[in-house]
């Protein structure tokens, strides 16, 4: 949504396989669900993202086109999907992208449990490697995202080396102990709000489970900021939609608001 007023690649063409089974980019790992069940049937939850998220293409852009609108918004939402990891390589990217044209940066991440905040402290800090912030974080959560077989873990640990390596502010968007989901998605909103309030001069980014941002979480117009917000693994009727006219590279954007790398559409059009 543009609100300008106030490991192992998924290629395109596979993706239709696994879009109805994308529940807030989470995986089917008993493991996975670290905290405690929400309190919100999931398919439920994806499925109003999935009709918020829109069944039309209207808009394309390029990548520079992008990054100039970055400029005039506080918050760039990037939208996950937990295993992808072609939205993965796309998203950072464009990260790296925003660094060298000079945007300072604050970066949420989902993937970060708020207790482990004063360890991500030593990590940015270049006092705890990453061997050792794993280990650290596995005392508390096996399996976390940062070494876990069920998501694209090598992306996470690659986030916080380039937070690490550019000098920018990283903060957890996961509540632990972990909250109701409709308890998380005001936290959450809290906590990009917090940011924003905290680093007037940078973009805050946040990557959050895709299905979080519309629909029932509406993290978006929760939080209430000025912003620009990427999808990640495009909605079953969103793939659909895209035909021989649709851009290959760039952006486009949904009639839910939402844009997407263009290259994560299907490829048969």
């Amino acid at each position: 949504m543009v609100a300008e007023q106030s490991g192992n690649a998924c290629k395109p063409a596979t993706r239709l396989l696994f879009l109805c089974g994308f529940v807030l980019g989470a995986c089917q790992h008993p493991t996975f669900d670290w905290q405690g069940r929400p309190d919100v049937a999931l398919n439920d939850y994806s499925r109003a993202f999935d009709t918020a998220a829109g069944d039309r293409l209207d808009a394309a852009i390029t990548t520079k086109e992008l990054l100039q609108m970055t400029h005039k918004v506080r918050v760039l939402w990037l939208g996950d999907h937990h295993r992808d990891a072609s939205a993965h390589t796309d998203q950072l990217a464009l990260l790296r992208d925003l660094h060298r044209s000079g945007q300072k940066i604050a970066l949420g991440l989902e993937a970060i449990g708020t207790q482990d905040e004063p360890l991500l402290a030593e990590f940015l800090a270049h006092r705890l490697t990453m061997d050792g912030l794993k280990e650290a974080i596995r005392v508390r959560w096996p399996e976390s995202w940062l070494d876990s077989a069920f998501v694209d873990a090598v992306h996470y640990r690659d986030l916080l080396q380039f937070a690490a390596t550019t000098d920018s502010p990283l903060f957890a968007l996961e509540p632990t102990p972990r909250l109701p989901l409709h308890q998380r998605d005001e936290y959450i909103a809290l906590r990009v709000q917090t940011a924003a309030q905290r680093h007037p001069d940078r973009l805050i980014v946040s990557m959050i489970g895709q299905a979080h941002l519309l629909g029932t979480g509406d993290l978006i117009a929760r939080t209430g900021l000025t912003n620009v917000a990427l999808g990640a693994t495009p909605p079953a009727a969103i793939a659909l939609a895209a035909n021989s006219t649709t851009p290959r590279s760039g952006l486009v954007r949904s009639n839910g608001g939402l844009w997407f790398f263009a290259n994560l559409l299907p490829t048969t059009r």
